[in-house]
C-alpha cells in the first residue's frame, strides 16, 4: 500500500473511499507488483476481474465476476 503526498482539487472534491493500484507493472511507480498481480501469482484468485459501476456505488470483484450485476444489450 502507499499514500499520496499531494492531491489536486479535482480529487479533493470527489466522493471516493480510496485508491487501489491496479496498474500494469511497467506503469507502477516503484516497479513493484500491483496487489492484483500478487494475488494471481500466489494463486489466491484467477487472472480475471470485473467492475460494476453505478450512480450510487459500485463493486470490484477480483478473480471472477458477479452474474447478478451483468446487463446484456
Amino acid at each position: 500500500f502507499g499514500s499520496i503526498t499531494q492531491q489536486s482539487q479535482k480529487f479533493v472534491r470527489s466522493n471516493v473511499d480510496g485508491i487501489m493500484g491496479m496498474a500494469y507493472k511497467n506503469l507502477h511507480g516503484n516497479g513493484g507488483d500491483a496487489i492484483f498481480d500478487k494475488l494471481v501469482k500466489e494463486r489466491q484468485v484467477a487472472n480475471v476481474f470485473s467492475m460494476c459501476l453505478g450512480y450510487h456505488g459500485g463493486m470490484l470483484v477480483l478473480g471472477g465476476y458477479g452474474k447478478q450485476f451483468m446487463t446484456y444489450l
